[in-house]
């Protein structure tokens, strides 16, 4: 007996939702291995960390001859993000307990901050870098 292409194609559809979460990290660890390559490929670059020393340089000189429009466009962002900048601040001051265990799931160690409303910035959560990435 021979399955139809769109029994398949229906299967896979409902494979990939109950599974998003394992499709997501497989997506993103093929992006992060490959993402080098293909920059080395594309622009047939023959040493890939000699291109990557020059794009630092490049921004760095960037920065240096934009330094006025670098100002003016972190201004902004400031005035724009003033309860994140605050609240990114305080929390940077604020150590992790020592074995402090993520208040997500409770399994692992906190290692990462959080904070759900910028404006409550006392109001810090711990977490793992799982939980993290899943927020």
């Amino acid at each position: 007996m021979r399955i139809k292409t769109k029994d398949i194609k229906e299967y896979q559809k409902k494979y990939r939702e109950n599974h998003k979460e394992y499709f997501k990290e497989k997506t993103k660890k093929w992006v992060l291995d490959h993402k080098i390559e293909k920059v080395v490929k594309e622009k047939k670059i023959i040493d890939p960390v000699k291109f990557l020393n020059d794009r630092r340089a490049y921004g760095r000189n960037y920065y240096a001859k934009n330094k006025e429009k670098m100002r003016i466009f972190a201004n902004k962002s400031y005035i724009k993000n003033r309860d994140k900048w605050r609240a990114r601040r305080i929390s940077q001051e604020i150590k992790i307990p020592e074995n402090q265990i993520c208040e997500l799931c409770k399994t692992n160690l906190a290692t990462q901050r959080h904070h759900k409303d910028y404006s409550k910035p006392y109001l810090i959560l711990f977490v793992c870098n799982e939980c993290h990435a899943k927020i």
